[in-house]
C-alpha cells in the first residue's frame, strides 16, 4: 500500500509539473494566451505559486508572467483576482528562483499602467523587493532592480515611493557587480526615477550614481552604453547644476565617441545627452566644444542615424555666440543642416532644422554668408511654401529667413526671393534690399541690370502701407527717372506722350 501511495503522489507531481510546464511553453505564443486565459489557467495556477516543489512554482510563476506581460487585461486579472499574495509568498522565499519569478511578475503587471503600479505597491512588495537587492545573485539584482523601475517609470509619485524604501544605494551598488545585464538595468531604474523631476534627479545625485555610470563607457558592450547615455540625460534634462556634474564626472569624450560606433541605439542616445547638456548654457557649450563635440555633430548628423537630437545641439550650441557658431561652421554644420533639411521627409525633423540653420546664421554678415551661398534661403522658402506645411515648419523657416535675411549682405541671395515670397517675408526681403542698396551703392547698377529693380515695382501694395514704405525707401535709392521708366505705369504714359506729341 505504501508503494501505491507513493506511486499515486509521484503521479500528481509528475502531472502538475507537466501541466505548468505545457502551460509555460505555450504562453511563448501570443496566439495560445486568448485560449489559456478563456480556460482560466490562472485559476489554476495560482495555487502552484505555493507549490511544495520549488520547480513547479518557478515554471508556475513564469507562466503568469508571461501572461501578464501579454496585455493590460490579463495583468489587470491578476490584480483583481487577489493573486499578489501568493506571489508575495514567492518574494519571501529562501529559493533565489522563487524570488526572481516573483520579481518577473510584479514587473510584468507594473508597467503596463499607473493604476496597475500602485496597485503592485498597495501590496506591500517594495520592502520585500529592495530586500532581493541585497543577494549575490546577479539575476536576482537584475530582476528586483527591473521590477523596482517598472513601477518607478509610470510618474513622480510611484518613482518617490520607490526611493523613499531606501533602495538607491542597493540599485547603486548592483552598477558596480560583474554582469553587465545587472548594471544595465540597475542603470535603467535610476534613469527611470529621475526621468520626472529635479527632486528626484537630486535624490540619484546624492545617492553617488554618476560617477560609477560615467566609467562603464569604457565596457565594450552596446546595451550598456546605451542605457548609460539614456540614464545621464534623464540627469542631465533637469537643471544646469546636474548637467555640470555630468560632464564633470569625465562622460563626456567617450560620449562623443559613442556617438558615431556602429550600434545605431547607442549613436542616437549619445546624441541626446549632448543635447541635453549644451541647451542649458552657454559655458556647458563651452566645456562640451572643447572636448570636440563640433566635429563628432556633424559626423553624426552624416551618419544617417535620427538626426534631431544633433541637429538640436548644433542650433543651441549656435544660438550661443557667433564663435561658437564659426567653430560649427567651420566643420560642415551648416551643410549637414541643410542637407537634413533638404532630403528629410518629415515636418519635424525640417522644423529643428531650420530652427538650427537660423541659429547659425544669425550673428553677423559672415555666418550668414556661409547659408547664403548655398542657397539656403531659396530652400527655407520653399519650406515654408509647401502647401501641407505644418505650423512648426512655417514658423522655423520664418523665423530662420528672418535671422539670415537681416544680417545677409549678399544682394544677389536676396534677389531670387523677391517675386517668390509671400508679403510677411518679402517686407524682410525688401527692407534689407533697401539697406544694402543705400549702404553699398555699388549694389544699384546690378540690382537694375539683373530686372529685380523692374520686379520691385510690378509689386502691388496698398498706400501707405508698410510693403509700400519699403519700397518706396528702395527707389529713394535711384533717380526718379529710373524709377519712372521701370514702372509698370511707364509703357502707357510714353505711348499717351506719344500720341499727344505735336510736330
Amino acid at each position: 500500500m505504501q508503494r501505491q501511495l507513493h506511486k499515486h503522489f509521484e503521479a500528481y507531481q509528475k502531472a502538475r509539473r507537466d501541466f505548468v510546464q505545457m502551460v509555460a511553453e505555450s504562453a511563448m505564443k501570443s496566439e495560445n494566451l486568448p485560449i489559456l486565459m478563456e480556460l482560466n489557467v490562472l485559476a489554476l495556477l495560482r495555487p502552484l505559486l505555493l507549490d511544495i516543489i520549488p520547480t513547479i512554482q518557478q515554471i508556475a510563476a513564469l507562466s503568469v508572467s508571461r501572461l501578464a506581460l501579454f496585455n493590460e487585461k490579463n495583468a489587470e486579472e491578476i490584480v483583481t483576482s487577489g493573486m499578489l499574495p501568493e506571489v508575495l509568498t514567492g518574494l519571501q522565499s529562501n529559493d533565489s528562483n522563487s524570488r526572481k519569478s516573483a520579481c518577473q511578475i510584479l514587473k510584468s503587471v507594473a508597467k503596463h499602467s499607473p493604476s496597475l503600479a500602485e496597485g503592485v505597491t498597495n501590496s506591500g512588495c517594495l520592502p520585500m523587493i529592495t530586500e532581493c537587492l541585497k543577494s549575490n545573485d546577479p539575476s536576482l539584482k537584475e530582476a528586483s532592480a527591473s521590477a523596482l523601475g517598472s513601477i518607478a517609470i509610470h510618474n513622480s509619485t510611484l518613482a518617490q515611493k520607490v526611493v523613499d524604501i531606501g533602495s538607491l544605494p542597493l540599485i547603486v551598488q548592483g552598477i558596480n557587480g560583474t554582469d553587465n545585464n545587472q548594471k544595465r538595468v540597475c542603470i535603467q531604474a535610476l534613469g527611470n526615477i529621475a526621468s520626472h523631476s529635479p527632486s528626484l534627479t537630486q535624490s540619484i545625485i546624492e545617492a553617488n550614481s554618476i560617477a560609477p555610470i560615467s566609467m562603464l563607457f569604457k565596457v565594450n558592450d552596446s546595451k550598456l552604453k546605451h542605457q548609460c547615455c539614456v540614464t545621464l540625460s534623464q540627469i542631465a534634462k533637469h537643471s544646469v547644476d546636474s548637467a555640470e556634474l555630468v560632464v564633470e564626472s569625465g562622460a563626456i569624450p567617450q560620449v562623443l565617441v559613442a556617438m558615431n560606433e556602429n550600434d545605431n541605439n547607442v549613436r542616437v542616445s549619445a546624441a541626446q545627452l549632448i543635447y541635453e547638456i549644451v541647451h542649458h548654457t552657454q559655458e556647458l557649450s563651452s566645456s562640451v566644444l572643447g572636448m570636440g563635440a563640433a566635429a563628432s555633430l556633424v559626423k553624426y548628423i552624416k551618419s544617417g542615424s535620427d538626426p534631431i537630437p544633433a541637429v538640436s545641439a548644433v542650433g543651441h550650441i549656435a544660438s550661443f555666440s557667433s564663435s561658437f557658431a564659426n567653430t560649427l561652421l567651420d566643420q560642415g554644420a551648416h551643410i549637414a543642416c541643410l542637407n537634413v533639411f533638404g532630403s528629410s521627409k518629415q515636418d519635424t525633423c525640417k522644423a529643428v532644422s531650420a530652427w538650427a540653420l537660423g541659429q547659425i546664421g544669425k550673428h553677423s554678415s559672415e555666418t550668414s554668408s556661409s547659408l547664403s551661398s548655398l542657397n539656403a534661403l531659396s530652400l527655407l522658402l520653399s519650406g515654408y511654401c509647401e502647401k501641407d506645411a505644418s505650423l512648426s515648419l512655417k514658423n522655423n523657416t520664418k523665423e530662420a529667413l528672418k535671422l539670415i535675411i537681416q544680417n545677409c549682405e549678399d544682394i544677389e541671395s536676396l534677389q531670387p526671393l523677391i517675386l517668390r515670397s509671400p508679403e510677411p517675408i518679402l517686407r524682410r526681403v525688401l527692407a534689407q534690399v533697401s539697406t544694402l542698396l543705400s549702404k553699398f551703392p555699388k549694389y544699384r547698377v546690378p540690382f537694375v541690370s539683373s530686372g529685380s529693380f523692374r520686379d520691385v515695382q510690378q509689386i502691388k501694395s496698398e498706400p501707405g502701407s508698410k510693403l509700400r514704405s519699403i519700397i518706396n525707401a528702395i527707389n529713394d535709392s535711384y533717380p526718379d527717372q529710373t524709377v519712372r521708366f521701370y514702372s509698370p505705369e511707364y509703357a502707357k504714359e510714353l505711348n499717351k506722350e506719344v500720341e499727344q506729341h505735336k510736330i
